[in-house]
């Protein structure tokens, strides 16, 4: 993708209004949900605000994920405002002061927006598995000439790939969905051969590779986390070595909203939802038993960063590509 076809995503189908827009709701949607005392859902909001279900999805997520607002039943599709801010705030200049405070302000919004159309970093994730991109490298190389951090978040599942890799990201990640290959079975149902066998070359791979490396887990409650798997993920982790280790809590947005469907399971979503004191506790655990630096944590993430082959005190930020 040429940096000037970015450029035209950026300002045909990301554009600033878009953003803006996005605040003036989540300002509007709080502001009538403090001022309406009862339960509200997306098609009600968008019913009252005039505003598109999508549009009101988006905003609920994003309140949401603020703690702003919270689900009140097992359903996730009934919202309140939280306690904390329906006791004390009582009307909208509150709520923007609230924001500006918390979340972001218009100003902000379009400082980033403008800072996208020259960006400096390169997160090569999501959309499938990158490294079966053929020209990956080659990819990785034209941030480089351009001065830019990159990174690649890996499912482990292709070492060869890994190794035969002609220019190395800033940072690698890899996923590591399991303790072991009976969870990793259930948790992922591969569709490929061997495909434990092959995180485990990886992980073999990762303490010899140029580049910084991080292991990370994201955390499903009662399927791939909990007490008893702690010693199997640090045996992996020993093993791999990599400069840092990270848990991240699952969230329940998008398509994970069916993991019991996924799953075949009649538990209720909640099931699999890891709250941030819980992971705490597991990741308190982690630093005693793995002799690992928790050296960052954020509980709007639900993210804990270990020090695993790197020195506590130096700061993890990348500063050169």
């Amino acid at each position: 993708m040429s940096f000037r076809h970015q450029r035209d995503i950026i300002k045909n189908h990301l554009p600033l209004r878009r953003y803006l827009e996005n605040y003036e709701i989540m300002v509007d949607m709080l502001t009538f949900m403090l001022s309406n005392d009862e339960n509200h859902n997306i098609n009600s909001l968008s019913r009252n605000l005039h505003v598109s279900k999508n549009k009101v999805d988006r905003a609920v997520n994003l309140l949401k994920n603020q703690k702003f607002i919270t689900a009140i039943d097992d359903s996730l599709k009934n919202y309140r405002v939280e306690k904390e801010i329906s006791c004390c705030i009582n009307s909208r200049d509150e709520i923007v002061k609230l924001f500006d405070l918390a979340l972001t302000t218009p100003d902000e919004i379009m400082q980033v927006h403008g800072e996208a159309m020259n960006p400096n970093h390169a997160a090569i994730s999501l959309d499938g598995e990158p490294l079966l991109y053929p020209k990956i490298g080659g990819m990785v190389e034209e941030f480089r000439n351009r001065n830019m951090t990159s990174f690649i978040v890996t499912n482990g599942t292709l070492p060869e790939k890994i190794e035969s890799l002609n220019s190395l990201p800033s940072q690698l990640y890899i996923t590591l969905p399991a303790p072991n290959e009976t969870v990793y079975k259930k948790v992922c149902r591969p569709m490929i051969k061997n495909g434990w066998s092959k995180i485990s070359n990886t992980l073999d791979s990762v303490e010899s590779l140029s580049c910084r490396s991080l292991v990370r887990i994201t955390a499903v409650k009662n399927l791939n986390i909990s007490e008893n798997y702690i010693k199997d993920y640090i045996k992996l982790i020993d093993k791999a070595n990599p400069n840092f280790f990270e848990i991240k809590g699952f969230t329940l947005q998008a398509k994970a909203l069916m993991i019991n469907e996924r799953l075949k399971s009649d538990k209720k979503i909640q099931y699999y939802f890891p709250e941030y004191d819980y992971l705490e506790e597991l990741a308190l655990k982690f630093e005693e038993i793995g002799n690992y630096p928790l050296i960052y944590k954020n509980k709007a993430s639900r993210d804990f960063l270990f020090a695993v082959n790197w020195d506590k005190d130096k700061d993890p930020k990348i500063t050169t590509p």
